[in-house]
């Protein structure tokens, strides 16, 4: 399988009898043609799928939500129904498609299967679209394309003006402020969205998203007793590649991306041999606008180190549970790796201070992408330079955070894979 066809301006797979193997969503948005469109979620993501499919001429009939206090209710002028309703809709109608308008997808997908109903498109397939859109003026204009990655490209980032929502919307009193900053690819979305649902009213819980920029002011604006921060560590090649394929759409302009060529992208994407100012790197675009670290090789000493003054390797890590609870500056600081968040997820949720009965909901897999197909391949066959395997394996943090039992097993799991 490979990632094909950049001259048509959209992205799917070609399989061996050449047919679309993974990606329903093609330039022409054909599989909403002719279909009664329902989106299930009728909240943010919602709202955002509903102003995607507005703007390319698809009619949008209801939406459906597991919310009970809003079904009757309406959106967007739109009905919000219940799964009931969807289901008996969907037996007298054999052209209905549900658009899955949330993050929690797979729980959507597994409800909507449980309903008898096969025909959707996932809600990660759809955030594609505006790329689609933008990627065929690229292709006609070249010019506009160089402007826009140079001076306009600020991607969305709607989880940071939601932090400050927070504050500025509610007059509730919490007894905790307890913000994610963790690096991407590291369980963020399990942790937040998920410990979410067990959060109590007096713990405020905020993501952060992969960003300590804001953290200093919004701690002093909380005003609570008790300021926590949860971050993580994972291997980084794991890290880097889930990352790739995660955000894949924003590397266009990388001609590996198009011939699936993912060791090489891998190497172009993180600059390991020119410097992170080269114009030509999507990469160093999008962290300048979004004031993130992506690399989780440097991620403390930007994140924390330069902006909150605090230096997580001057601390002890247990290597051996996989956790460990840093208290500096009036902070509490929970640091986990990724490998292990099975295994210490009840320690980590009660250093949140979620409710007793919370579980932990693995969320915004890979594998459980409409990308996971191509994605599990791809991780048995990449190939990469023996200077990126010795450099993803000679960080600071890596050697801080793991043991050499540790570090040796996960050069083991990738040395097969240098050419």
């Amino acid at each position: 399988y490979y990632i094909a066809e950049s001259n048509k301006g959209f992205l799917y797979n070609i399989d061996d009898k050449g047919g679309n193997a993974l990606m329903k969503i093609d330039k022409e948005l054909s599989i909403y043609k002719g279909k009664k469109i329902v989106l299930w979620g009728a909240s943010i993501g919602g709202k955002r799928a509903y102003e995607i499919l507005k703007r390319n001429g698809i009619h949008v009939s209801a939406f459906v939500d597991n919310d009970e206090g809003k079904w009757g209710g309406s959106l967007l002028e739109c009905d919000i129904i219940s799964p009931a309703e969807l289901q008996e809709m969907n037996s007298g109608c054999d052209n209905l498609l549900v658009q899955i308008a949330t993050f929690y997808e797979n729980e959507v997908l597994k409800q909507l299967l449980q309903l008898g109903i096969s025909d959707y498109v996932s809600y990660s397939e759809l955030l594609l679209i505006p790329k689609l859109e933008l990627y065929s003026v690229f292709e006609s204009n070249p010019e506009f394309y160089k402007y826009y990655i140079e001076k306009v490209y600020v991607p969305s980032c709607a989880e940071v003006n939601d932090l400050w929502g927070y504050l500025l919307h509610s007059d509730k009193n919490w007894e905790s402020t307890v913000l994610c900053c963790m690096p991407p690819k590291t369980g963020n979305c399990t942790v937040y969205h998920g410990g979410k649902k067990y959060c109590p009213s007096d713990v405020l819980f905020v993501d952060a998203w992969h960003s300590s920029l804001h953290i200093k002011e919004f701690f002093s604006m909380s005003n609570t007793f008790v300021n926590k921060i949860v971050t993580a560590v994972r291997e980084p090649i794991s890290q880097n590649l889930s990352l790739v394929f995660q955000v894949l759409s924003l590397f266009a302009d990388q001609e590996a991306f198009w011939k699936g060529d993912y060791g090489k992208l891998l190497e172009k994407v993180y600059e390991i041999e020119t410097s992170k100012d080269n114009a030509s790197c999507m990469y160093s675009k999008y962290v300048e606008a979004n004031q993130m670290t992506e690399l989780i090789q440097d991620f403390f000493e930007n994140q924390f180190e330069s902006r909150l003054g605090i230096c997580l390797y001057d601390y002890p890590f247990d290597k051996e549970t996989g956790y460990s609870i840093v208290n500096v500056d009036g902070l509490e600081i929970f640091i986990f790796q990724t490998e292990k968040l099975n295994t210490i997820y009840k320690e980590l949720f009660q250093f949140i201070g979620l409710e007793s009965d919370a579980v932990l909901d693995n969320m915004n897999v890979g594998d459980d992408k409409w990308y996971s197909q191509l994605y599990k391949e791809t991780k048995e066959t990449i190939t990469f330079s023996q200077e990126y395997f010795d450099w993803s394996f000679n960080s600071p943090y890596l050697r801080h955070f793991y043991s050499d039992e540790d570090i040796e097993k996960f050069k083991m799991k990738w040395r097969g894979h240098i050419r």
